[in-house]
């Protein structure tokens, strides 16, 4: 399977779902001749009169998809978690916690934020007069992406929960009782033109969501029509949503809709309008850049060890070889803390690899510096020798796919590496845009 695909597949599935959405797919009234079965009204209405009756409310929510191409022994897994708060009439925060799918909107009652994890950027607007508003302007794209795009936040946002769900719905059918984790759920199965979905709601007075399980139907047929010869063949597709930790009417003030900006982000007049992340300079070319990053297994400073492999499709690995006795590696260690700091939250990892120095006397020098980055040790230098080390200090950045990307000699300036780090989670590769 072509490689770059893969290591960014969560962007390519993200621009897929959207496509699948029943804004893209020339939505508009309600399809005729609707059919829902007497059973099915009965918890939509139950559903909505529940919804109304909240002044506020907060959930977690799991969005998990897995997809296999059986024929090129391909497995992938992707993700991702969102936090939800919201509080009558305006305030609200939908927070990407972690995963290579999902945005974060954060209203205060007076500004609205959208922030894109993958890209760094924010941007700042007025906060909708209400709940309901943000349903119609394009920001209610966020609510979707972050379940598979499944109407059923929006239905959180909206005065009329059970309208929202029913839009561009052809059918609902009951399925009857089904336990989750203990609790009996009304099992009902959605099913529009393009797609279908099952929804497990509590069943009583109080129907909150608990799972959903969705099935795109033209999702494969667009994957092999539009990527032919990667897609090809038995291709296996699952995706659901978990809702965990609801909580009716918790006690929220402003002070928890907040924006925090995260790190180094970048704020823009407009996401809609943001301007794709350029390609920096690159690092001296080295032997290894485009390659395998070679795996080891090394002890780590604190208690456990540290293995590349096991960050594969989830993380990017940065490697920074130093020794305490090296003036340069002193002087680059604090750069590269600020800047991990600064990335904290992102699908990066750091760690310090030392060259050949006992752990008593980096335990000491750590303790001294106030050094928090994660040190790993290479007492013989093994691994240094794996990576053509014959200086330091010496970084390396793997690419969530376990490719090199860059190879630094020396010690690279801290903006120097934000703009490598963007550029790499942008989705974008140093060894594919050559």
């Amino acid at each position: 399977m072509n490689r770059n695909l893969m290591r960014h597949s969560g962007i390519f599935l993200f621009a897929l779902f959207l496509s699948f959405t029943p804004e893209t797919e020339g939505a508009g009234s309600k399809p005729p001749e609707q059919q829902i079965d007497a059973q099915s009204r009965e918890v939509l209405n139950n559903l909505s009169k529940y919804l109304q009756s909240l002044q506020s409310l907060s959930i977690q929510i799991q969005y998990t998809i897995d997809i296999e191409l059986t024929d090129k022994q391909i497995k992938h897994n992707l993700e991702s978690i969102h936090k939800v708060a919201i509080k009558k009439p305006n305030l609200f925060e939908l927070e990407h916690v972690s995963g290579p799918l999902g945005s974060t909107l954060c209203s205060d009652g007076q500004k609205l934020h959208t922030y894109l994890p993958v890209q760094n950027l924010y941007s700042e607007s007025d906060a909708p007069a209400n709940l309901s508003s943000i349903t119609e302007q394009k920001e209610e794209m966020f609510l979707r992406q972050a379940i598979g795009g499944l109407p059923l936040l929006t239905a959180l946002f909206h005065d009329d929960p059970s309208e929202t769900i029913l839009k561009d719905i052809e059918t609902v059918q009951s399925l009857g009782n089904k336990d989750c984790e203990g609790v009996t759920c009304d099992s009902l199965l959605f099913k529009s033109p393009d797609y279908e979905w099952e929804l497990w709601l509590a069943k009583g007075e109080r129907p909150v969501f608990h799972k959903a399980i969705i099935t795109k139907s033209k999702t494969l047929t667009a994957l092999k029509s539009k990527l032919p010869g990667v897609a090809s063949g038995e291709t296996s597709f699952n995706s659901s949503v978990t809702f965990t930790n609801w909580e009716d009417n918790p006690e929220l003030d402003v002070q928890n809709f907040k924006f925090t900006k995260p790190g180094n982000a970048t704020v823009v007049p407009s996401i809609w309008e943001a301007p794709a992340p350029q390609r920096p300079r690159q690092a001296s070319s080295h032997p290894l850049v485009g390659k395998p990053a070679p795996d080891f297994v090394l002890k780590v400073l604190g208690g456990g060890t540290f293995r590349p492999s096991t960050f594969r499709d989830q993380k990017i690995v940065v490697l920074d070889f130093w020794a305490t006795w090296c003036g340069p590696c002193r002087m680059g260690l604090p750069i590269l803390q600020e800047v991990a700091e600064g990335y904290k939250g992102a699908d990066i990892v750091f760690y310090a690899v030392n060259q050949k120095e006992k752990e008593s006397k980096v335990k000491d020098f750590v303790k001294s510096t106030k050094l928090t980055l994660p040190v790993a040790f290479d007492p013989d230098k093994k691994v240094g020798r794996m990576y053509d080390v014959d200086s330091i200090p010496r970084m390396v950045i793997i690419g969530k796919d376990g490719i090199v990307e860059v190879v630094h000699k020396g010690m690279a300036s801290a903006d120097q590496l934000r703009a490598e780090l963007d550029f790499l989670l942008s989705g974008q590769s140093f060894v594919t845009s050559q």
